[in-house]
């Protein structure tokens, strides 16, 4: 048991817990590691809602998560069982970031006469819970629940020190969970555009469909699509004063689109537009909408500066994903090659902090890896 609740356990599914925050399907894998470290027979992650004493509705397929339930007990218990839980009636004790167990919340004694026990709980040979409310909106809250038999005992104080731990982690990564679904739906191209860097004088963006239509910009992207540059925009499309360069942009969208890489392209030369450089990369989660028209996003970045191998400016990583500081720091640190460890001693940060901030980094990027971290801070054409 106290290898399952170590120093070590808690930082590995604190690291699932932000995965599970970039892609919701991870949730299922954080639950199975929570649900062994707490010596679970069964664990749910779902939105119950106070005012009708019932699970409430959230998005399609994410209304309840569960791990060791039949899907039988999961169907009874949204239908019926849920408005007879004796353990959700304190709402005072239930309080969101406040861990429990099932003892806090309803006496043990008396729980062996409850519906809730006799006809749900007991057949499935189950009598102990853990857990808490990750955050709260109203009536509705999220809850993510550990339950156990009987014979294995009661929740113990180091257990519940565990679960109240990791807590902060679960409720920021459901904040995170619901900012990228409020992004993902919303339909205006401009929306994108102002979160990446709409205020920037020295670099271009620009927002790209996999045709090359042009969705958004920000306010330098669209003083180089006016001119005097090597670009400009035809029929709404991004394209090159010179034929040449239309065909170099296609190639390196086109590149970007079926390859997921990034491409880089030099524009104009000798020609009297000047010389400017495109930089092609995947749009970052974080820049999509569900638009159907749209299947794939591609980032344009356009700078008269030339490219070379120094790593962008903390400032730039800042403007361009909308890190903090911090994570700035720490991005471009590990782009240079330090580890994470390195970042730590240099900061004089915990390490529990540069954990959070790299899981934080990854979100804001749409990357998953620090591999994919560096490559992404790398090909950005650096400005000063």
């Amino acid at each position: 048991m106290t290898q399952l609740l170590g120093e070590d356990r808690l930082h590995e599914i604190i690291g699932l817990i932000y995965e599970a925050a970039i892609d919701p399907e991870r949730w299922i894998a954080v639950m199975e590691q929570v649900s062994q470290s707490l010596n679970a027979a069964a664990i749910t992650l779902l939105m119950h809602d106070f005012s009708t004493s019932g699970v409430a509705d959230g998005p399609p397929g994410v209304v309840i998560r569960t791990v060791g339930f039949e899907p039988t007990y999961v169907a009874n218990y949204i239908e019926h069982y849920a408005s007879t839980n004796v353990w959700v009636r304190n709402e005072e004790t239930l309080a969101e970031g406040v861990a429990v167990t099932s003892e806090m919340l309803y006496p043990e004694a008396k729980l062996d006469s409850t519906e809730f026990y006799g006809d749900w709980l007991r057949p499935q040979q189950l009598k102990h819970c853990i857990g808490g409310i990750i955050v709260r909106h109203g009536p509705v809250a999220v809850k993510l629940s550990a339950l156990r038999s009987g014979h294995v005992g009661c929740y113990t104080e180091p257990e519940l020190d565990f679960y109240r731990r990791l807590l902060p982690h679960l409720r920021r990564a459901c904040q995170i969970n619901k900012r990228l679904e409020q992004e993902r739906c919303q339909s205006a191209p401009a929306v994108a555009a102002s979160q990446w860097a709409a205020n920037s004088t020295h670099l271009g963006i620009l927002t790209l469909s996999e045709s090359g239509q042009i969705l958004a910009s920000n306010p330098r992207g669209e003083s180089l699509l006016r001119g005097p540059s090597p670009l400009r925009m035809c029929e709404g499309k991004l394209a090159g004063q010179e034929p040449h360069d239309t065909a170099q942009l296609m190639k390196s969208l086109q590149h970007t689109v079926s390859s997921g890489g990034t491409t880089h392209a030099r524009l104009g030369g000798e020609s009297p537009w000047g010389t400017c450089y495109v930089t092609m990369m995947p749009a970052p989660t974080t820049t999509m909408w569900t638009a159907s028209e749209y299947r794939q996003l591609v980032l344009c970045l356009i700078t008269e500066s030339s490219l070379s191998r120094r790593v962008a400016s903390a400032r730039q990583l800042m403007e361009l994903f909308t890190l903090t500081p911090a994570e700035a720091r720490l991005a471009r640190a590990i782009a240079q090659g330090d580890s994470v460890e390195d970042h730590v001693r240099a900061e004089g940060v915990r390490p529990s902090t540069a954990r959070t901030q790299l899981q934080s980094i990854f979100a804001k990027t749409g990357v998953t890896s620090q591999r994919e971290l560096i490559l992404r801070v790398l090909a950005l054409p650096p400005i000063r």
